[in-house]
């Protein structure tokens, strides 16, 4: 019996150091999942933060398009008759 006994006690023994290992382990990898959990949200909010800079970037340059477009086009009309004429010039034979 006391045979049994020790076995058992081993095996008890045995369990306990395995279930305290699993512990560690576990707790180890909630504390990795914390870190990425955190590094995640770090991402997002960057990538948030860049989504919100280039449709400020894009609102902009259209607006400085629109600026620069209305700005040029009187000189691109004053402009028409000349390069029509270079056109003209261009397409006649010889």
């Amino acid at each position: 019996m006391n045979k049994n006994c020790r076995t058992l006690e081993q095996h008890v023994q045995a369990l306990t150091e395995t279930l305290a290992q699993t512990r560690i382990e576990l707790s180890q990898e909630a504390e990795s999942r914390k870190g990425v959990e955190a590094k995640a949200d770090e991402l997002a909010a960057l990538r948030r933060a860049l989504e919100t800079e280039l449709a400020q970037r894009v609102e902009v340059e259209a607006q400085w398009r629109q600026e620069l477009g209305t700005r040029l086009e009187p000189a691109r009309l004053l402009a028409q008759p000349e390069l029509a004429a270079w056109e003209r010039l261009r397409l006649e034979p010889g």
